[in-house]
């Protein structure tokens, strides 16, 4: 049984992260290993370790909250990967670049809101703490779609 006090929106929040950010490691992993440009690797192992560390933490917050989230987490292992993996070359880099860049730009405006609109503390936190690392990574999603188109 799910505790009361946490709301419709953030348990919403909770499995979305959980989703987007497995989405974003399984992406990245392929990144690293099927690209050869160097700042796509570069981008691609920043990714890994971050979302890493906060898949880490959104599993623990979801542990503490009782929410279950291993179906987003199994669907954000197969989110985009299919397309991804089928391309190669400046192809594979571009589609990367701008799935980074997309998903971060959903991220950032989803943790916005949750800082903005969440109601339970320990949720919040855990958005307070992502929301400039999750800025920073739309930047050099940007500046990589830049330097793969151009």
């Amino acid at each position: 049984m799910e505790p009361t006090t946490l709301s419709h929106g953030d348990k919403k929040f909770i499995k979305k992260v959980a989703r987007a950010s497995t989405n974003e490691v399984a992406l990245s992993q392929l990144a690293d290993s099927r690209s050869s440009s160097p700042d796509v690797k570069s981008l691609a192992r920043m990714m890994i370790t971050d979302h890493t560390q906060a898949n880490a933490d959104l599993g623990a917050l979801a542990k503490a909250k009782e929410i279950d989230i291993s179906k987003q987490v199994d669907e954000g292992k197969m989110d985009d990967v299919s397309s991804l993996s089928s391309k190669s070359g400046t192809d594979f880099d571009k589609a990367y670049a701008g799935l980074m860049v997309s998903a971060h730009k959903g991220a950032v405006e989803l943790f916005k809101d949750e800082v903005a609109t969440g109601k339970d503390p320990d949720v919040v936190t855990f958005a307070k703490k992502y929301v400039d690392t999750l800025s920073m990574h739309l930047e050099h999603a940007v500046a990589l779609e830049k330097t793969v188109n151009p």
